[in-house]
């Protein structure tokens, strides 16, 4: 009875102090903060509040009520009922609808965005929320999900009333203004990988598209189970329209079941990983290409050393002999110039086939190194190293496989060919076997920039 005295006189006061003669009369609401608990706990006594604070004048009345869960620990169906609950006593006492009822659910189980559902299905008639999903502990039910799913599921008065199509936007520019930093990649709705093309399975058609209704890029995601039509719509995003050659993207996907098989993990997502990944499936980089992956090599200290040691032994063009370049940079892990895992790996390189090596042809590898295992090499020596180790040898055996098959294609020499493609195969895993283990066991390597010309 205090409790509902103490709010009748806080609406009498705010009609009394804030209203303004020819202005709209003030509107209050009352938070039912600890609805949840205090409902489950004594509903009679939630109940005789709420019919309590109507018993004051009519034009002093609450505009409407809020409530919310700060635990996120209540499930849908409970919130549901907490809400239809105090609905129908409003319209018991008051003789008409509870007009504006909104809720606000925090986040902790994984079930806020479905309690906030609930309610608005059983009578709350709006939310009070964040557009994103910051807040206090970890977050609450935003307004950019809640109008997003009403939207999916068929509310069109949210289309009419809200530019959804801006929800995304606002919630990554209140998300940085809040924290200072991006949302999280695997934010739903509007983190950076929320609106990716994931599955090519079918299953999906006629399903709700994020980035159309968002109006924002609808990457293509490449893993394990990519189709060769997602090959082809994440190179034609990276380097533009283009004719793939088939054969080839059918080459980066063995590829890359070879490497899930390995227990290799690769980033084939940026321009730099798609490019040598269809490099090293057998593809040419068109120009294009080589002018979009120029782009991604950065300048730092470790890069102008190598590039520095290159330079001194580099002919006119900026380029090192095969023979050259393995002297230089392979011997120390490729024991043997003329053998077919050190062919395959200079063929891997040698983008325009000149038998020869230029330096952005090994610097986009060592790039894609750099930025993928920064934590793994500390000096120029050993990010060289892993370059071959992580880049370059685990794209060797496709390459390998890839060729043998360009070379015998002929049908009636297909069951021959396969074994052959087999044996020289199995031989070259023995061979880069033997060379991985090398990286593991040398404990120090020759520096870059005294290995002697023989």
């Amino acid at each position: 009875d205090r409790l509902t005295q103490l709010a009748v006189d806080r609406l009498e006061w705010v009609q009394e102090f804030l209203a303004l003669p020819g202005h709209p009369a003030p509107r209050a609401l009352i938070n039912l903060r600890d609805l949840c608990p205090a409902i489950t706990k004594d509903a009679n006594n939630v109940k005789k509040f709420v019919t309590g604070i109507l018993k004051v004048d009519p034009a002093a009345r609450p505009w409407g009520l809020i409530m919310e869960d700060p635990s996120g620990s209540y499930l849908p169906s409970q919130v549901g009922i907490f809400v239809q609950e105090v609905m129908q006593w409003w319209k018991q006492a008051a003789g008409s609808e509870l007009q504006n009822f909104l809720v606000h659910i925090h986040k902790g189980f994984g079930l806020a965005e479905a309690c906030v559902l609930e309610a608005l299905r059983q009578g709350a008639t709006g939310i009070w929320c964040a557009v994103c999903e910051e807040g206090a502990a970890v977050g609450h039910a935003s307004s950019c999900m809640t109008l997003t799913n009403l939207a999916r599921l068929g509310n069109s008065s949210v289309l009419e009333k809200y530019n959804c199509q801006h929800l995304r936007d606002a919630a990554i520019t209140v998300t940085r203004i809040t924290t200072g930093q991006h949302p999280n990649p695997k934010t739903e709705l509007y983190g950076e990988r929320a609106a990716d093309w994931v599955f090519d399975f079918g299953m999906d058609a006629g399903s709700f598209d994020i980035a159309e209704f968002f109006h924002c890029e609808k990457a293509t995601r490449i893993h394990g189970l990519a189709s060769c039509d997602q090959l082809h719509a994440r190179l034609t995003q990276c380097f533009g329209q283009y004719e793939y050659k088939q054969e080839i993207v059918i080459n980066m996907i063995e590829l890359l079941h070879r490497q899930s098989l390995d227990g290799i993990k690769r980033e084939c997502m940026s321009p730099l990983g798609i490019g040598l990944l269809y490099k090293a499936a057998g593809g040419t980089l068109v120009v294009s290409m080589k002018d979009k992956l120029t782009q991604c090599i950065q300048e730092n200290s470790m890069m102008s050393e190598i590039r520095s040691v290159w330079q001194q032994r580099a002919d006119q063009e900026g380029s090192l002999a095969f023979e050259s370049f393995y002297e230089h940079f392979m011997s120390r892990f490729f024991t043997c110039f003329r053998c077919d895992v050190t062919e395959v790996c200079l063929e891997v390189l040698d983008d325009n086939r000149d038998q020869t090596v230029g330096w952005f042809e090994f610097a986009i590898w060592l790039e894609w190194t750099a930025q993928g295992f920064p934590e793994e090499y500390e000096s120029a020596e050993e990010l060289v190293g892993l370059t071959f180790k992580k880049g370059l040898l685990p794209c060797m055996r496709a390459h390998l496989v890839w060729r043998m098959r360009q070379e015998q294609t002929a049908d009636e020499q297909y069951g021959e060919a396969g074994r052959q493609i087999t044996r020289r195969a199995s031989s070259f895993d023995l061979a880069s076997a033997a060379i991985r283990e090398s990286f593991t066991t040398t404990k120090r390597v020759t520096p870059l920039s005294i290995v002697p010309d023989k």
